[in-house]
């Protein structure tokens, strides 16, 4: 707890013949983060060659073609409530195989099912795109109905050039305007007295066939549509009722084709679901084919495997290999990026995810997820204290954590944890569902005692950074920077407590009169004045093997103004801790509100409320507009304290120890939602 896991970085190699088997076993153990090692500069051009390229690209073209069968059925895995992908309650069973026996099982079964599925569908997309030039038919032909012209009429002849379409109701002046300025009264104009439902206007227009240049520039500008029939000729209601018959039975065909893809659907979905896991799977594996290096005969690969799993690893090659097979276990190097594997205990892990988000934790770092998961409720509790609304909010958080999966059910948890919190400190405080005169006070009610909560919310705050402060002194040490530790965090936690301890005298001997605190002022050296010295005096110190006259007013200048610095950030940091009581009393004041509005509108006294009252129609009226508020107000100040809180720890004391530059441990292994290898 508070330190990541030991990894231990581990070089294996192994004949060539043992090279799929071993990325298999290393894939089902899941405790390996494989490194490329192709890209490592202390690898030879020959070591360096990578392997499993062309199965990879095997995979990829499979995947390509099995994920559009499911695009063409419409296959849909199922998710839940939460949006999460449901895992199959009775896995197929699988044969573990060699790639080549799994690529050609994949190939006979997603060959049965194209030969039936891909025919039908070219079969349906040709007759879509018949489909949509019919409907294309029949709106020209449709437009020549209304304007009463034959299909045969919309031609060239050897005088008259003669088009017809719409053209938007608007442009239909214009229109007129530029063949009488353009062809003077040598045409002829047809217009339909119906309009489309996209406001345009059906019109035939003939001129001499000499001026058809110009009125195609004439209709192009003005955004005419034109009717276009090649191959059909008559009555434009004779055609078009022709037209109609053919897109019936294009329709019924089509209704066909999509029933037998249904049926393939129904019948094929769990085979194409499988074939497409055995596939993302034979890839990844592939894939990490690449990461190896090689010699003649002798694969290599190298990774980082967490220490207290090294027997595991080595059981399980011994067993595929036969012993053949050497392997290298090294301690981490200085230069080395290891990653982070955290080892949290079970009620300690979904307050990962509050770690997570500000940043991962450093191989050297201290994990703060363990405070995180006392501190959080315990800050979120005393700003949210109510006995009723922290039992709606664990309600809320149960739900989730019950019902949601991987990061939902960790925030679900978070939520429940937090509403405890809320319960716990309303019933300190005598809190429920807003109202302060149901139950008794245990401790503090904040409202009647503002000054001593308020005390009590810095105190908080002084702990908290204290602790964040004694974090980094122990970072420092465990990385084994003794220097840093003794000059950084032990000589602000010196001045910080220094100044508290100094303020705490004062007080005990003069109250509040603060002219009087200077005859104390000789405390204030061992107390405050010295450490802040050393904090001016740091770089100095720190170079002072190779100190230089020239660099020393730069050190100085540094060393005052983080001096300002350490000072500002603390008093910032300090009163910060004050939105305790500020969002302890906006709680209190929302609610007051909300029973003072509701009981100007009902007449209903909500301090002296009885059975009875609550039955009667503004009691119902009452309860409702109660109701309907408190859910409102839990809502957006629950989300508010819960951004307050992380604020508390993100900015205010994530900021005194943590890096977050971590790595986090990623181990190759591969997720099975629908099948299950055979033992």
């Amino acid at each position: 707890m508070f330190k990541p896991v030991s990894m231990k970085k581990v070089r294996l190699g192994v004949l060539d013949k043992y090279v799929e088997d071993v990325s298999r076993e290393l894939s089902k153990l899941g405790v390996m983060q494989i490194v490329d090692i192709t890209k490592n500069e202390d690898v030879s051009a020959e070591t360096a060659e990578g392997h499993g390229g062309s199965n990879s690209e095997f995979c990829a073209d499979y995947l390509r073609r099995i994920n559009h069968v499911i695009d063409i059925l419409g296959v849909v895995e199922e998710h839940d409530a939460f949006g999460e992908l449901k895992a199959v309650r009775e896995k197929i069973i699988v044969k573990e195989k060699p790639f080549s026996e799994q690529l050609s099982d994949v190939k006979n079964r997603l060959e049965g099912i194209e030969k039936n599925v891909i025919p039908i569908h070219e079969r349906f997309l040709e007759l879509s795109g018949r489909e949509e030039r019919l409907m294309g038919d029949k709106r020209d032909l449709h437009t020549l109905d209304v304007l009463g012209v034959d299909v045969d009429f919309i031609t060239d002849s050897r005088f008259l050039y003669t088009t017809a379409g719409v053209i938007p109701a608007g442009n239909l002046e214009l229109l007129r305007d530029e063949l009488g300025s353009s062809v003077g009264d040598e045409y002829i104009l047809l217009k339909a007295d119906e309009v489309t439902v996209d406001g345009g206007v059906p019109v035939a227009i003939s001129i001499p066939v000499e001026k058809k240049e110009k009125l195609d520039d004439i209709l192009t500008r003005l955004d005419f549509s034109r009717v276009s029939l090649p191959g059909y000729a008559g009555r434009p209601g004779d055609v078009l009722r022709e037209v109609e018959k053919a897109l019936k039975g294009l329709v019924d065909e089509k209704k066909k084709l999509t029933q037998q893809l249904e049926s393939y659907r129904v019948e094929h979905t769990d085979d194409l679901l499988v074939i497409r896991e055995i596939m993302s799977i034979e890839k990844d594996i592939a894939d990490v084919g690449g990461f190896y290096g090689r010699t003649k005969r002798v694969y290599i690969l190298e990774g980082w495997v967490p220490e207290k799993r090294i027997q595991d690893l080595l059981r399980r090659i011994r067993r595929v290999t036969d012993e053949n097979f050497f392997i290298r276990i090294e301690n981490p190097g200085e230069d080395d990026v290891i990653p982070t594997c955290l080892d949290n205990p079970r009620i300690f892990k979904p307050f990962e995810v509050i770690t997570r988000t500000f940043g991962f934790p450093g191989y050297k770092e201290i994990d703060p997820t363990p405070l995180i998961a006392v501190t959080f409720p315990l800050i979120f509790g005393l700003m949210f204290g109510d006995v009723g609304h922290g039992l709606i909010v664990a309600l809320v958080g149960l739900v989730f954590f019950v019902l949601g999966k991987n990061a939902l059910k960790d925030l679900g948890f978070i939520t429940l944890s937090c509403g405890v919190s809320s319960a716990f400190f309303g019933l300190m405080y005598g809190d429920f569902f807003g109202l302060h005169n149901i139950i008794p006070i245990i401790w503090i009610s904040p409202l009647e005692s503002p000054k001593i909560f308020l005390m009590f919310a810095i105190i908080v705050g002084m702990t908290h950074i204290g602790v964040g402060l004694f974090m980094d002194l122990l970072k420092l040490i465990r990385k084994r920077e003794y220097l840093h530790a003794v000059l950084r965090p032990v000589p602000k936690i010196w001045f910080y407590y220094g100044v508290i301890a100094f303020g705490y005298i004062c007080v005990s001997d003069y109250g509040m009169n603060v002219t009087e605190w200077s005859k104390n002022i000789l405390l204030a050296v061992p107390l405050f004045l010295f450490p802040l010295l050393v904090i001016a005096l740091e770089g100095v110190i720190e170079n002072l093997p190779h100190l230089r006259l020239d660099k020393l007013p730069a050190l100085l200048f540094e060393g005052g103004f983080e001096v300002f610095d350490t000072i500002l950030l603390f008093l910032s940091n300090t009163i910060s801790y004050s939105r305790i009581f500020a969002l302890v009393l906006v709680h209190a004041g929302m609610f007051l509100a909300l029973y003072n509005v509701s009981d100007i509108i009902t007449g209903v006294d909500s301090e002296h409320i009885t059975f009875s009252a609550i039955t009667s129609l503004n009691g119902l009226f009452w309860l409702l507009i109660i109701l309907v508020g408190t859910l409102s107000i839990l809502g957006l100040e629950g989300f508010i304290v819960f951004l307050h809180t992380l604020r508390l720890h993100y900015y205010e004391w994530f900021t005194k120890f943590f890096d977050a530059d971590g790595a986090e441990y990623s181990p190759f292994t591969v997720q099975r939602m629908y099948t299950l290898i055979e033992e």
